[in-house]
């Protein structure tokens, strides 16, 4: 080493500068660089020295000090006429494009050949180029071989949108020199700009690895930065990186490098880490509006769509023409369900010679919101036009042509579409397109043909599966996901209906199987570790399915549903502190912030921290989610500000017209204040506004239903059911009809299981039917089925009383079991404490029934159970009291009779006890 250090110190400056030369040669400019400095050191007027470490700082893309080398060059003695090119060049990099312009014109020591190549370059700078052309005649007249003319007859040729001719002048230039850089560079530009993407990477991959030595570092960090956004154009998401990892390493830290981070970042999903390269690159480049329009999108990508809006305006105001800027506001605006104010924004585009296909599909999308149906097909049509080649706009338009109920249309358009195109969306739609405006008996049959037309596509015939097994179709499903199983065994969607299907038949040990297979086909199946959690919780099993959550979350740490989920279960454990640490969570990883301070927010509303929800729903509401002022209204009104619940209610009804959700709960607050005349007119209001019949119809129904008009509230379930039949339709049917005095009611619920025996739900009321009319048997019958089906504390706990009525032995182990699931519910606790006092056991039973009695102080039944228990038990200067109040007080007079007649053999029993004494 000590041998080293001294040939380096007593190495001449003419060896140190012949070295600097070297290192510049073969592209390793920081040797270079420290040569040339040590020369200077020594010789501050060494004009070899001086001149390399100008080009050294052109090479580097630091124009600046390229500029102040170059002039102390020429100060040290260094040729005027030499440098020439090198002033031209850095003036040309600047951008100066005018003054090099002028400058060259008069130029006494410029080369003509020189002079022609800066002017063709300075005309090109300025957007012209036909004099660009005019210049570039010159050159060729004096070198029509040469490398730098041909180069710029390509640039020439692309900038008069001759790409075609440009690419092959430059294949010319390639087949003569395979590892010309600067040609592959420019024909990689030229591919990009044309959208021919795999051409672009090519180009881009050959540029960087033939120019490391020949190109600059800017013209290299271009190629790398190209590389990487044109793998991403094409699709190849996992080999982008490989380009960006020595684009960080040549240029860390730079805004070109931010951006093209933040574009792979986008591209996977990542919109916060997106975000937070665009915010440093846009504080570096405070004025580069290209990032701050990136940046507007990046926020929207993360549902931050206050902070989005306030950069795109920032934008639009700076540059009103810009049609990026304004496309992302309007689509903005759409995301907050505001039509008016993206076709407001998008009514300041700047006049095109051609239809922009994507502000066409905007403007279509925002007058489909405002209910102009026709003309916001017609528009979707126009952005289909404007860009035949792609798909998306396609499908847009086929859901609107059926949710116009131009069916044909869409089956026409879905047919028109290349077998290769659409993908997951392009299936959803063709088994929508066979269900819309038809009969469930209909549909069920057009999805069958569909899947039978298309036995290949395990894709369709797994989102067929699932539409069969939501029509109540068990069978045809679990054909549907066989077929596609055959097909595609690793397809874990498929698995998954498998596992929906043997849910729905209750065979649970079958559905678990399923789901563990669909982990075997994808171990981050999220799906499937919550299914497998939610069998857990069926049995009771808390701890399992916090595992299976928590397993899911090790498998992928970005899901937000397991940790909600995780949440919820910590609601019910009362462990607050923990439920609002997972809650910060799922919106800490969240791609969208506004939906997990959406579900925040219902969550504490349902642990009753009233603020703490509104809070999160305003939250929630200020990033532009419209269903968070459903939330917030619901939270206001928990809080007792109905005032305020409504002005929000209504300002959402207004801004979504025709959305039912809002409107059903002003009509609900109606209905609570009697005020049913105004409730139907909010009614009559939606159905003018365009609202779907069914949804329409049964809020009517419900109305007159409150209102005590059953004959009317039946007609209105009768239309809706005649547009849908569901769960909920069937049993307000059924109430309705008993409501209305019609003969046998319990038909339609009966007709509903015939065809969805697995429906839990409509069992259960068939049950309670029963058991009113006083049928026991078929109630237990009933509650058995649905059992088999689902483990409920609330079916244990009818059935166990049933049990009990009948003389059952399982009663009181049936209704422990509902104890042991929600003890915490009164009713369920109380049926516990009852069937135990009635055995004798009483110091299991007073502790539960008094709690139940604590817990509900306005229930007659529990109250009176509790008393009698008290008196059984001996407790009876306890019991008098609890007595009293019923005998006294009771609505029901059933009840205050028999608390009469407890207190009357109390007052005899104490009266026995007095005598014995």
């Amino acid at each position: 080493m000590l041998s080293l250090a001294g040939c380096e110190r007593f190495m001449s400056a003419e060896q140190r500068l012949a070295r600097a030369e070297q290192a510049y040669e073969a592209g390793s400019h920081a040797a270079a660089i420290a040569d040339a400095k040590a020369v200077l050191e020594r010789e501050p007027q060494n004009v070899a020295a001086r001149v390399l470490l100008a080009k050294l700082s052109f090479k580097l893309g630091d124009l600046d000090a390229a500029s102040k080398d170059l002039a102390r060059a020429i100060e040290a003695g260094a040729d005027p006429a030499s440098l020439r090119i090198l002033h031209y060049d850095i003036e040309l990099g600047r951008g100066r494009f005018q003054a090099a312009l002028d400058e060259a014109l008069g130029d006494p020591i410029l080369k003509p050949l020189d002079r022609a190549l800066v002017l063709t370059r300075a005309h090109l700078g300025l957007g012209q180029p036909g004099e660009a052309e005019q210049a570039l005649g010159e050159a060729l007249k004096i070198d029509p071989n040469g490398h730098a003319a041909a180069l710029l007859r390509a640039r020439v040729q692309a900038a008069r949108g001759l790409q075609a001719e440009a690419r092959k002048t430059l294949e010319a230039l390639i087949a003569r020199d395979a590892q010309d850089a600067e040609a592959w560079l420019l024909d990689a530009h030229i591919a990009f700009a044309s959208g021919a993407m795999q051409a672009a990477a090519t180009a881009y991959e050959r540029a960087t690895q033939t120019g490391k030595r020949t190109l600059s570092v800017p013209e290299l960090v271009l190629a790398y930065a190209g590389l990487v956004e044109s793998r991403l154009a094409s699709g190849e998401i996992d080999s982008a990186p490989q380009a960006l990892e020595p684009l960080r390493k040549l240029a860390p830290g730079a805004p070109i490098t931010r951006w093209v981070t933040a574009r792979l970042a986008l591209a996977r999903g990542d919109a916060r880490a997106a975000v937070t390269e665009l915010q440093q690159a846009a504080r570096q480049q405070p004025d580069h509006l290209p990032t701050r329009v990136l940046l507007g999108a990046a926020l929207i990508e993360q549902g931050n769509l206050e902070l989005a809006e306030s950069e795109l305006q920032r934008v639009v105001a700076a540059a009103p023409e810009n049609a990026e800027a304004r496309k992302l506001l309007a689509r903005l605006y759409l995301t907050r369900n505001d039509p008016g104010a993206a076709r407001s924004v998008l009514s300041g585009l700047p006049a095109a010679e051609r239809p922009d296909a994507g502000a066409e599909w905007l403007t279509g999308t925002a007058l489909l919101l405002s209910g102009q149906n026709v003309e916001g097909i017609a528009a979707l049509e126009r952005a289909v036009e404007a860009d035949p080649a792609s798909t998306p706009p396609k499908l847009d338009l086929v859901a609107a042509y059926l949710s116009a109920g131009r069916r044909d249309d869409a089956l026409a358009l879905l047919g028109r579409l290349p077998a290769s195109e659409g993908g997951l969306r392009r299936r959803q739609l063709q088994v929508l397109a066979e269900v819309t405006g038809r009969s469930a008996a209909e549909a069920r049959a057009g999805v069958d043909r569909l899947l039978r037309a298309h036995p290949d596509d395990a894709e369709l015939l797994t989102i067929g599966g699932g539409f069969l097994l939501s029509a109540g179709d068990a069978d045809a499903a679990a054909r549907a996901f066989a077929a596609a199983l055959s097909v595609s065994p690793r397809q874990a969607n498929a698995r998954l209906g498998v596992a929906a299907v043997a849910i729905a038949r209750g065979d649970w040990s079958a559905a678990e199987r399923e789901l563990r297979s669909a982990l075997e086909a994808d171990d981050k199946a999220e799906r499937a570790y919550v299914g497998l959690a939610g069998l857990a919780l069926r049995r009771g099993d808390r701890s399992a399915a916090r595992e299976w959550l928590e397993k899911a979350i090790a498998a992928d740490p970005a899901v937000v549903e397991p940790r909600l989920l995780l949440a919820e279960l910590a609601l019910l454990d009362a462990d607050l502190p923990r439920m609002e640490s997972l809650l910060e969570q799922a919106q800490s990883v969240s791609r969208s912030r506004a939906s997990a301070l959406n579900r925040a927010g219902a969550l504490l509303l349902r642990a009753s921290k009233l603020d703490a929800a509104l809070a999160r729903f305003n939250e929630a509401a200020a990033l532009g989610l419209a269903d968070a002022d459903l939330g917030a209204a619901r939270a206001l009104l928990a809080l007792g500000r109905e005032a305020e619940a409504r002005q929000r209610l209504e300002a959402l009804a207004v801004r979504r017209r025709g959305a039912v959700p809002p409107v059903a709960l002003l009509v609900g607050l109606d209905v609570r204040a009697k005020r049913f005349p105004q409730a139907l007119a909010r009614i009559d209001a939606l159905e003018r506004a365009g609202a779907p019949i069914a949804a329409v119809e049964e809020l009517r129904g419900d109305v007159q239903a409150t209102a005590g008009n059953p004959v009317a509230a039946l007609a209105a379930y009768e239309r809706a059911s005649a547009v849908t039949t569901t769960a909920a339709l069937a049993i307000k049917q059924y109430r309705a009809q008993r409501a209305a005095g019609r003969p046998a009611p319990e038909r339609i619920l009966e007709r509903w299981l015939q065809t969805r025996p697995e429906d839990v739900l409509v069992r259960a009321v068939l049950a309670e039917h029963h058991q009113r009319v006083g049928n026991r048997r078929a109630a237990i019958a009933e509650y058995e089925r649905a059992l088999e089906r689902q483990e409920s504390a609330i079916l244990m706990n009818n059935l166990s009383w049933l049990y009990y009525e009948t003389g059952d032995v399982r009663a009181l182990d049936l209704a422990a079991r509902a104890h042991q699931l929600a003890g915490a519910v009164p009713d369920i606790a109380d049926t516990y404490g009852w069937i135990l006092a009635e055995r004798g056991q009483f110091d299991k039973a007073l502790p539960i029934l008094e709690r139940a009695a604590r817990a509900a102080p306005s229930s007659a039944g529990i109250q009176y159970h509790y008393g009698v228990a008290l008196a059984r038990a001996g407790q009876g200067e306890r019991a008098r009291p609890v007595l009293e109040r019923l005998a006294a007080s009771a609505s029901d007079r059933t009840v205050a009779r028999d608390a009469q007649r407890e207190l009357e053999r109390l007052g005899g029993a104490l009266r026995s006890r007095e005598v014995a004494r």
